[in-house]
């Protein structure tokens, strides 16, 4: 009879147990921080953010309230699920200070859903912890859905605190864009027998002083055709590869250092650009490298090389905070075009004026070359814009649109028309490379380019706005379909119409461009 009645207790008690359970997964107890770092990819639409603000303030440490909230950017309502009632897990790491969040702590073991309207942000709660004057770094996570986290630095030193009233927390991808790769690039177009020259510098875009210690990449020249048809690329076989590295420099804010310069000699006898063929070169001391690639002309395809940059693991320190970066975490992408297969061929009488100085801008959207009546690609308008507009490609921290992955033959070319502000991407973080472009949505991306890359000031012109048959003067667009009239970037139709929700022509964007190049050209 005892015996059962203790088999009676043991099963109530392991009922409760199962009820309270302690959070469990995989880190690192010596230091109390996550084995990887927290991802921030998975559910694209959703982004973790956080807050971190003084509650108190001692002597000799600070307790901060850590608040943790998670935002809807898509269209559509999404549901998670969490197995207990713990939403979150976070870590903190210092130089002589860790703290784990659901060490020692106790959840529910309870099934509950969240539901999360489209552009709604909700709470998930916060914490409160005491901490010595320092810097640290901030890891946390989701519990629920799949690699929803945020990474970030804290600023909790005496003398910030008592100073300035900045935001204490600063994610780790903003850190991480403090310091940049730039490529300048002599042309894009391949002339045969020319050199193609292209520099890469790294640069402070911070407020802050940069330290970098054993900065180095790879370098890859990946020779074959872009594929328009897929968001990827596909390649020939051979690689050629350069390895580029450096110790110590120290950059101030808004300084830029010349790290390595690429040369291509088309007419080389010897093809050089393996690992084991190429002394590695020092930051101080840039090194040339040259490279034998031969020149192709196929008919199957549009025939590209691909250049492909990617740093190896190095320390970047802000401050007084040192951050390990892993490898690939700056990537660079972008394209060379073959000049022999970008021949003028059955460019319309009227469109000749316009192109002949930017032909070379206007990519094919398939093997069968430039067809003039076709509708123009997003993929195809951005390339023009930032060919016509003289940018530079820079790196990319972790991925530029959800729907490009890295390394895509365009990855630099959107990073870089993202930062200028050019482009900005749908609300759930896609650019849709593939779709067609409205005559609207045209317009208004090459006169964004004139007032933000080149500072014109339309509004202080003060002329009067034509006005087309089929606008009322209330569209979205159409101040910059004025001031793209003003410059002769559109003239409508012969019925005096303009048209702006139908999708832009090849031959329409191809004039346009046009007219972009001559006018920062000027």
């Amino acid at each position: 009879m005892k015996i059962a009645n203790m088999m009676k207790v043991l099963l109530v008690f392991s009922i409760v147990v199962s009820m309270i359970i302690p959070s469990s997964y995989a880190y690192d107890r010596a230091t109390s921080m996550p084995l990887a770092p927290a991802p921030h990819s998975g559910q694209m639409s959703l982004e973790m953010t956080a807050s971190v603000s003084v509650v108190d303030m001692q002597d000799d440490s600070v307790s901060l309230k850590i608040a943790f909230y998670l935002k809807n950017k898509g269209e559509n309502d999404v549901e998670l699920t969490f197995n207990t009632s713990q939403r979150f897990d976070y870590w903190l790491k210092g130089k002589n200070f860790s703290y784990h969040y659901a060490d020692g702590k106790m959840f529910l073991q309870v099934i509950t859903p969240v539901h999360v309207k489209a552009g709604e942000t909700v709470s998930l709660g916060s914490d409160t912890v005491k901490v010595p004057y320092g810097v640290y770094q901030l890891d946390a996570k989701l519990m629920a859905g799949k690699g929803i986290g945020i990474s970030g630095i804290i600023d909790a030193r005496k003398s910030i605190l008592q100073k300035t009233k900045r935001s204490l927390f600063t994610p780790l991808t903003d850190v991480y864009r403090l310091f940049q790769i730039q490529a300048d690039v002599k042309s894009y177009i391949i002339t045969d027998g020319a050199t193609v020259a292209i520099d890469f510098y790294v640069k402070n875009v911070g407020n802050s002083t940069l330290s970098v210690s054993g900065f180095h990449f790879d370098l890859d020249i990946l020779g074959g055709h872009a594929s328009y048809m897929a968001y990827t690329s596909q390649y020939d076989k051979d690689q050629y590869l350069h390895f580029i590295s450096g110790g110590t420099l120290t950059l101030a804010p808004g300084e830029q250092v010349l790290v390595a310069s690429f040369r291509w000699d088309q007419n080389a006898n010897v093809r050089t650009g393996r690992a084991s063929d190429v002394r590695p070169a020092s930051i101080e001391k840039p090194q040339s490298y040259k490279m034998a690639v031969p020149m192709e002309n196929r008919p199957d395809y549009y025939p590209t090389y691909i250049v492909i940059l990617k740093n190896q693991p190095f320390q970047l320190k802000v401050d007084s905070f040192t951050i390990q970066v892993p490898s690939a975490k700056y990537h660079m992408a972008f394209p060379l075009y073959f000049e022999k297969e970008m021949k003028m061929t059955d460019v319309p009488e009227w469109l000749e004026k316009y192109v002949k100085d930017i032909y070379g801008f206007i990519v094919p959207a398939s093997k069968d070359g430039i067809v003039w009546d076709a509708y123009a690609t997003r993929n195809q308008v951005l390339w023009g814009v930032f060919m016509a507009s003289g940018l530079e490609p820079i790196s990319v921290v972790d991925r530029v649109f959800a729907d490009v992955r890295p390394y895509y033959y365009m990855e630099s070319v959107l990073q870089t028309l993202k930062d200028k502000g050019i482009v900005v991407g749908y609300p759930d973080g896609t650019v849709r490379l593939l779709q067609s472009v409205t005559r609207a949505e045209s317009v208004v991306l090459m006169i964004r380019v004139l007032e933000k890359i080149y500072n014109f000031n339309f509004a202080m012109m003060k002329r009067p706005c034509r006005l087309f048959k089929d606008m009322t003067g209330n569209e979205w667009y159409a101040k910059y379909v004025c001031y793209g009239e003003w410059i002769g970037l559109v003239s409508g139709y012969p019925d005096g119409t303009f048209r702006g929700r139908n999708h832009v022509k090849v031959s329409e964007l191809a004039k346009m461009l046009g007219v972009l190049y001559k006018t920062t050209s000027k």
